[in-house]
């Protein structure tokens, strides 16, 4: 169905138009950009979660060794000494 439009509606829709394209593309860059930023920030997060999955490994490595130290430390004490 072909609606015609008469002159004051057609003069309307004709300065509205180019607006709604402008915003259109407005919009289409924000999106762009938006979705570019979440990729750089997936990125930095997933360098953020590698390294502290490493510091979290350096700590367990350190309780492990203190451990092994104060373990060695008790058996020294309890070894007697020859006279």
């Amino acid at each position: 169905m072909i609606v015609a439009l008469d002159a004051k509606r057609y003069t309307k829709f004709r300065l509205i138009f180019p607006m709604l394209e402008d915003l259109e593309k407005q919009l289409l860059d924000q999106q762009a950009t938006l979705a570019s930023d979440i990729r750089s920030q997936e990125a930095t997060l997933t360098t953020l979660k590698e390294t502290y999955l490493k510091v979290v490994g350096a700590l367990e490595i350190i309780a492990i060794q203190k451990k092994q130290s104060q373990e060695n430390e008790e058996v020294k004490e309890e070894v007697p000494i020859p006279i």
